[in-house]
């Protein structure tokens, strides 16, 4: 199989290099379908949507480590 050079990301449709878009295992080209740049809007879009409740569950886990 051919290594592939670009593709074209799901979110903000660039076309892209491949080592702008993380591995993924499962799919064809085994890279994720949306860019690093749109993951990471993504990633902290989310946090901030529910910093608390993360926040919750870390200190949770932290706890239970003792």
């Amino acid at each position: 199989m051919a290594e592939l050079q670009s593709k074209t990301c799901r979110v903000c449709g660039q076309v892209k290099p491949a080592s702008s878009f993380y591995r993924h295992p499962k799919t064809a080209d085994r890279l994720q379908p949306f860019c690093k740049d749109c993951q990471r809007l993504k990633s902290s879009s989310y946090y901030l949507a529910n910093a608390e409740k993360l926040k919750a569950k870390a200190s949770a886990w932290y706890k239970a480590q003792d």
